[in-house]
């Protein structure tokens, strides 16, 4: 008996998945699903922005020594690709003068960065603000650490340390520990566990 290959044509496709996310992007989308209860709105600016509004209006004059940390891209003498998503607070509190707001923006930076292998010319920066009454620095600190828990894990070990930022006073910088040597020291994090 001859065997032959047949096909039904009416059986059910096979699905094949389309893929995923990026994965910076699932963890923006992430953090909005953390933040939106909390009362945040998200905000999107534009990726090229004038001087005025990427370093003036945020208390960076033409000779700030900041100015060099954020050295960028000029498009001409007065537009540049932003060298951080702080652009978006300064327009968002000109357009909603003596509101209360919660606002987090996310998106693509530049700045002109020696390339390795934590460092590059763009990269993506996600930043709220919150203007209140009664706002203070331990509502900071809960919400980095909510969120931060949340990514991480509960018993992800965090550190916050003082730091500069020529336009919020007090500022902090927050370090998690290293997920690729649980703290014991590598070249991802430079040894620094």
């Amino acid at each position: 008996m001859e065997k032959t290959n047949k096909v039904d044509i009416y059986l059910e496709g096979k699905k094949v998945p389309l893929g995923n996310l990026h994965p910076i992007t699932q963890i923006i989308q992430k953090i909005y699903d953390m933040l939106i209860p909390l009362g945040y709105q998200i905000v999107e600016g534009s990726e090229i922005e004038t001087e005025e509004y990427n370093f003036n209006k945020l208390n960076i004059p033409p000779d700030h020594p900041a100015r060099d940390m954020h050295d960028t891209f000029y498009l001409n003498s007065d537009l540049l690709l932003r060298t951080h998503t702080s652009n978006t607070q300064v327009r968002i509190m000109e357009s909603n003068p003596n509101q209360e707001l919660k606002v987090v923006s996310a998106g693509k930076v530049y700045r002109r960065d020696e390339s390795d292998r934590t460092h590059t010319h763009q990269f993506t920066q996600l930043e709220g603000f919150v203007v209140g009454k009664n706002v203070n620095f331990s509502h900071l600190k809960g919400t980095l650490e909510l969120i931060l828990k949340k990514i991480f894990g509960r018993k992800h070990p965090l550190r916050f340390r003082p730091a500069y930022f020529p336009f919020t006073e007090p500022s902090v910088e927050v370090d998690a520990g290293c997920v690729a040597c649980q703290g014991k020291g590598c070249n991802i994090c430079k040894q620094t566990g």
